[in-house]
C-alpha cells in the first residue's frame, strides 16, 4: 500500500534528493527504534516473566510526587 502511494506520487517522493534523505533518517529512526526495544518487548513473553515481580515504586513515588505539585 505505501509503496502504491510514492509510485503514484513519484515526482514528489522518488526524485527529490531532500524527500529522500527524509525518507533514509526515519527509516533508520524506526530501526533504531525497533532494536532498542526488542529486548524489553521479548522480555515480556518470557515464561517466567510477570509484571509485579518487577520494582516499581520509585517511580511511584516520583509520579505521587509531580501529581502533588
Amino acid at each position: 500500500m505505501t509503496s502504491h502511494l510514492a509510485w503514484q506520487d513519484r515526482k514528489n517522493t522518488l526524485y527529490s534528493p531532500t524527500q529522500l534523505l527524509k525518507n533514509a533518517q526515519t527509516l533508520l529512526e524506526l530501526t533504531q527504534m525497533t532494536w532498542r526495544l526488542l529486548p524489553d518487548y521479548l522480555a515480556f513473553y518470557k515464561a517466567s516473566f510477570h509484571p509485579s515481580e518487577i520494582d516499581q515504586q520509585d517511580l511511584l513515588t516520583e509520579l505521587k510526587g509531580l501529581l502533588a505539585n
